[in-house]
């Protein structure tokens, strides 16, 4: 018996012992969504993982300090292999096409940001030589854009392209400290749009007015958060990444350099270990449905959001496991939605295939978006019978159902996802509507009341009067 009661000591010790590294299985299976309210995770299912890991090695020499990645509308993969100043085309697969290296006369000299239009064309934003290069679809060189002048640049202007994209009617855009530069197609600087302020701060303002000649001048020196990247969206927009700054660190530049994307902070402000720190996104993909993925280099982690600015999915991380990045440095999406991220200090990119969940997810605000309500609709009750707490979904559900004017149910789904502007939207056309459809009841009932009141009022007079007269005779009699 004493066996016995051992034995199954032993095994009950061993099941404890196993119980951390099943909730650890478990945890990588699932990616999170941060809470708008409490700045909290919130587990959701797993919406991507890794389908492959691309590394090259063209004429003896493997990928070094790769620092950008561009995939154009034929699916084709283009990188720039900084460290080699040579620009790699390759299929999606890996298999290298071709390898671009300027020309003879004057070769690339740390090429980072790309882009490559409807044509084919590639633009390479070659930092080293302060030059953004048209490169045929064969990689001949077609045409420079540098050198500019206008009296809006200043004497101490230099320009080191870090990245460019370009407009359909031919416009350059690569950004330049807080601002973005916009350059025509004759190599003429037109300006600058999107141009990031300090903003009003209390307590720098109250520096300015105690503090010292030379204390004043260390704070005149302070400048505006910087750009890091930016991309253009197939309707134009051009979204942009800032950096060094604690709130508005993506923003969506509409046709007149307004931003349209949702105001407020993105990205966390804790890593791993639990340290402060300040999110630093260093690019941002937009793919054929408008889903807008941001990479956040301090934690490597992929931030995804709809056109409105609402998170869908946080995945990744900076470590050395699979799907873990050390130094994540640029991001692409395909045309089938992965997406594919390279490593700076790996010199490989990992390639992350969505999972049914976040297809599922994507589909839902693809077709609100095209106003297929009824079709969105089904598709987040899909959602939902897979996770039950995705607050995206009853947040869509309640928009759907707000087109359907069931402002009833809208506002049990806006207060499922926790939604409060939704819900008050949702309440005060319930309460217009419950007017509208009522007003003669209403009415009716007004009328009752008023009528009841002045026979109550007509008859507490009569009532009042007969008192007051048998009063006064009693009054009468008794003297």
């Amino acid at each position: 018996m004493k066996q016995f009661y051992r034995i199954v000591t032993i095994t009950i010790g061993f099941l404890i012992l196993c119980l951390p590294i099943v909730e650890t299985a478990e945890a990588a299976g699932y990616d999170y969504v941060i809470d708008p309210d409490t700045g909290r995770r919130v587990s959701i299912p797993l919406t991507y993982s890794v389908a492959d890991v691309l590394t090259y090695e063209v004429d003896g020499k493997p990928l070094n300090q790769g620092c950008s990645l561009y995939i154009d509308h034929q699916g084709l993969l283009y990188i720039s292999d900084t460290g080699n100043n040579r620009i790699i085309k390759s299929e999606k697969d890996g298999h290298v096409l071709d390898v671009y290296t300027g020309t003879p006369e004057k070769p690339f000299h740390q090429p980072m940001g790309l882009f490559v239009d409807a044509d084919g064309d590639l633009y390479v934003a070659d930092k080293g030589n302060h030059r953004i290069v048209h490169l045929s679809p064969e990689g001949r060189v077609v045409e420079e854009f540098g050198n500019l002048e206008s009296s809006l640049l200043g004497k101490e202007f230099v320009f080191e392209p870090a990245n460019v994209c370009v407009s359909s009617t031919g416009y350059l855009y690569t950004t330049k400290g807080h601002s973005i530069m916009t350059i025509d197609a004759n190599n003429d600087f037109r300006g600058y749009v999107g141009s990031i302020e300090i903003g009003f701060d209390l307590k720098r303002a109250f520096v300015r007015m105690f503090a010292t000649e030379k204390q004043r001048g260390r704070i005149s020196r302070d400048m505006p958060p910087s750009y890091s990247n930016l991309t253009i969206a197939n309707d134009g927009t051009i979204f942009a990444t800032s950096v060094n700054t604690p709130s508005n660190q993506i923003i969506a530049l509409n046709s007149v350099g307004k931003d349209t994307f949702r105001q407020g902070a993105y990205g966390e402000t804790t890593d791993e270990t639990g340290n402060r720190i300040v999110p630093y996104f260093v690019d941002i993909a937009v793919d054929h449905n408008g889903m807008v993925n941001a990479l956040e280099q301090k934690t490597g982690k992929v931030y995804q959001f709809d056109r409105e600015g609402n998170m869908t999915t946080v995945f990744g991380g900076a470590g050395n496991k699979l799907g873990q990045f050390k130094v994540a440095s640029s991001i692409a999406v395909d045309g089938d939605g992965a997406i594919y991220i390279l490593d700076y200090d790996r010199n490989n990119i990992q390639v992350f295939q969505p999972t049914q969940f976040i297809r599922t997810v994507q589909d839902a605000i693809h077709h609100h978006n095209e106003g297929k309500y009824d079709q969105a609709k089904v598709l987040w009750s899909d959602v939902l019978k897979i996770d039950a707490n995705y607050s995206l979904a009853h947040k869509g559900i309640g928009k759907a159902l707000m087109k359907e004017k069931k402002w009833a149910e809208a506002m049990e789904e806006y207060k499922e996802a926790g939604e409060m502007k939704g819900y008050s939207a949702a309440f005060d056309e319930y309460r217009m509507d419950f007017v509208r459809t009522k007003f003669g009841l209403i009415l009716l009932g007004i009328t009752v009341i008023v009528t009841a009141c002045w026979f109550a009022i007509k008859k507490s007079r009569q009532v009042t009067r007969t008192l007051v007269d048998k009063y006064t005779k009693w009054q009468g009699g008794v003297g």
